[in-house]
């Protein structure tokens, strides 16, 4: 049973959805964009409401990750070739890392 629908695309372009993550304390969910190269930013509770975006500062984030704090996004962007490293708090870059066609990320706990 659908419980709620919300469009994770801030403008019209063609894109595709990448990762769907939770933040550590399951408050927040946050949705690659492909295409428009955003990561779409949700409170999660009683009811989902959108919040914003942020840039993912790739082309294409295939992957992505949180950090073990929480307080970066880890984001891998396969045609730009980059891994980039994202403030969740104000959506600025932190890092910026050349890697060829980075796809995908982990983390050992």
């Amino acid at each position: 049973k659908l419980l709620y629908s919300h469009s994770t695309l801030n403008f019209n372009v063609n894109s595709y959805g990448g990762t769907l993550m939770f933040s550590r304390d399951y408050k927040y969910i946050y949705c690659s964009n492909r295409g428009e190269e955003t990561i779409s930013v949700f409170r999660y509770g009683t009811n989902i409401e959108y919040l914003d975006y942020i840039k993912c500062y790739g082309v294409h984030s295939r992957h992505m990750i949180l950090s073990e704090c929480g307080g970066y996004i880890i984001s891998c962007n396969k045609n730009s070739n980059d891994i980039t490293i994202i403030d969740v708090n104000n959506g600025e870059l932190v890092l910026k890392i050349p890697y060829e066609k980075a796809s995908c990320a982990y983390q050992i706990i």
